[in-house]
Order: C-alpha cells, then sequence, then structure tokens
C-alpha cells in the first residue's frame, strides 16, 4: 500500500487485491454509493499510474495469442480464450472500448470450444492484430477500426459457420 494515499504518483509500491463483494452482499446493494469523491480520486491516480503497466501486459498477451495461434500446440483454444478474457477485462481498465470488443470477439469464436480445438490460425492472428491497433489512445473515435471490427465480427460468424458451429451470440 502507499505511504502516504494522497501522493500515489510518488509512491512505488502498491497492492493489488482481487474484488470482494462481501460489502455488495452484506448491503443488498452495489457499495458505489459508499466510496467519496476523494476515494475516487485516488483510485483514478492509482489507474493513470498502473496504466503503462496495464498497457505492457496487453501487448504481451496480444503478442502471445499471435504466437499460439501460429504454432497451435495441444490445448491451444483454452490458452488463447483466457488471454483474451484478461484483455477484454484490462481494456476496461484503461478505457480502450474497442480493443475489449475485439477481445470479445476471440472469446465468441472460441466459446464452447474444448483443447482439442484447433483455431483457425489466420482469424485469431487478424483479430489480435486488430486489437493491437486498438491499442491507440484515439481507436475508440475512429471510425475506420469500427467498421473492421464489423467485419472482424461477420469474419468470427462466417467460420463458425465452416467449422459446424452456431454463430450465436452475436
Amino acid at each position: 500500500m502507499a505511504k502516504n494515499e494522497n501522493d500515489i504518483e510518488t509512491s512505488a509500491s502498491f497492492e493489488v487485491l482481487p474484488p470482494n463483494f462481501f460489502i455488495q452482499e452484506k448491503i443488498g446493494s452495489s457499495a458505489q454509493n459508499l466510496i467519496g469523491n476523494e476515494q475516487l480520486k485516488i483510485a483514478e491516480k492509482c489507474m493513470q499510474v498502473l496504466k503503462p503497466t496495464i498497457i505492457n501486459a496487453l501487448n504481451v498477451m496480444l503478442h502471445d495469442i499471435s504466437t499460439l495461434a501460429r504454432v497451435r500446440p495441444r490445448g491451444v483454444a483454452p490458452q488463447i480464450w483466457r488471454k483474451a478474457h484478461e484483455i477484454r477485462g484490462m481494456a476496461g481498465s484503461i478505457n480502450r472500448k474497442l480493443l475489449g470488443r475485439f477481445g470479445d470477439l476471440i472469446c465468441k469464436y472460441l466459446n464452447d470450444t474444448d483443447e482439442n480445438f484447433r483455431p483457425s490460425a489466420t482469424l485469431i492472428t487478424d483479430l489480435s492484430v486488430a486489437a493491437n491497433i486498438a491499442m491507440s489512445e484515439t481507436a475508440d473515435n475512429d471510425a475506420e477500426l469500427a467498421t473492421l471490427l464489423e467485419e472482424c465480427k461477420l469474419a468470427v460468424e462466417v467460420q463458425k459457420a465452416r467449422e459446424g458451429r452456431s454463430a450465436e451470440g452475436f
């Protein structure tokens, strides 16, 4: 934990804990109204400090997905799905909506598959490259990238149909 919680930017130590929904379960509603403006400002400063670390982790995961898609070792589908699921969540933390949606497309393509499923290397690579483009701070306002997302949705639907799998959920 930071030594001085009001001076987050100069602190070198952070403790990241998994979410705990105890309060929400106890009071039966969101704990959001229990958090004041000062706590939100501190949390926002923390996220700004952590943003480069999160972006670096996202870059590594996208590279891993591309590599896994090309190499396709046994059990590759669940490995890629887990990384895409992490990307989807982390993208929200750094306010990259389109990046999260590309991660979601990878997850939707791999939903209901098992470790024996060999995903389309081309599709996974294309989706990870598109997700990498969506890492840009201006990506969420890029009309061409939004069009690419729609084209990628169609590509996922077509690939699932080729594989004899349902394209539901789009």
